[in-house]
């Protein structure tokens, strides 16, 4: 686990142009996940042992349509040439 938690999401949420997040093995819960339903930028959140419900992820994901929530999450990685 890391430090991040739902404290940390008011600040993430604050990253207008973020597109990709993982929360993976944070204490991140559904009070924290609510804090990012402004990022209308993110398109890949990654909640891997997080304290998230499967009812909070479903209410992203209604709200921002474009994102895909889940558990499993991969890095791709992209090199910049």
């Amino acid at each position: 686990m890391t430090k991040i938690s739902d404290s940390s999401c008011e600040l993430l949420a604050t990253l207008a142009s973020l597109e990709t997040l993982d929360l993976s093995d944070t204490n991140v819960s559904d009070s924290g996940l609510a804090k990012l339903r402004k990022l209308s930028s993110l398109r890949r959140l990654g909640l891997t042992g997080t304290k998230v419900t499967d009812e909070a992820a479903r209410q992203l994901e209604s709200a921002l349509p474009f994102c895909e929530v889940g558990d499993e999450f991969r890095y791709q990685c992209v090199p910049p040439w």
